[in-house]
């Protein structure tokens, strides 16, 4: 009996946890997208309205059966992306003209009281799982272009 527990642990509760991943990350994906969209376009000092594309769209998308929360303050960020060392470098001034990037990062975790819930695992021990994904979305600052 205890090893076809284990097995429907796995089984149901691993391809949950792989839904929720890629749940999470069409989320962070799509908010990036549209914050890039915002940072192609924002004033300087328009780093709220970047910001606020992010959250938006993120809330926007299911994860688990609930809106995804962004943190405003740690979960976006506005940056350079420097392309020959495939490195991100938070940006901290007002002229959005140097900023080329948005990285937006996703959490469910215990900490945020937020974490994935599992169904059998908690019979072996473990009831729940975080999850952490993060994207990129680089513009182009010459010409208006399509985001990356």
């Amino acid at each position: 009996m205890v090893v076809i527990l284990a097995f429907a642990t796995f089984s149901v509760d691993f391809g949950y946890i792989v839904l929720v991943n890629q749940e999470m990350q069409s989320a962070v994906d799509s908010a990036a997208l549209a914050a890039a969209q915002e940072l192609q376009l924002a004033p300087d000092g328009g780093q709220d309205q970047v910001v606020n594309a992010a959250v938006n769209l993120a809330a926007a998308n299911q994860v688990n059966g609930r809106n995804l929360a962004l943190q405003r303050r740690t979960d976006v960020e506005i940056g350079i992306w420097d392309e020959a060392n495939g490195q991100f470098t938070p940006f901290s001034g007002n002229d959005l003209t140097l900023a080329n990037a948005v990285r937006v990062s996703g959490k469910l975790s215990n900490a945020r009281q937020n974490a994935v819930n599992l169904f059998f695992a908690p019979v072996l021990g473990d009831g729940s799982h975080e999850v952490t994904d993060s994207a990129i979305a680089v513009i182009g600052r010459t010409r208006m272009r399509d985001v990356m």
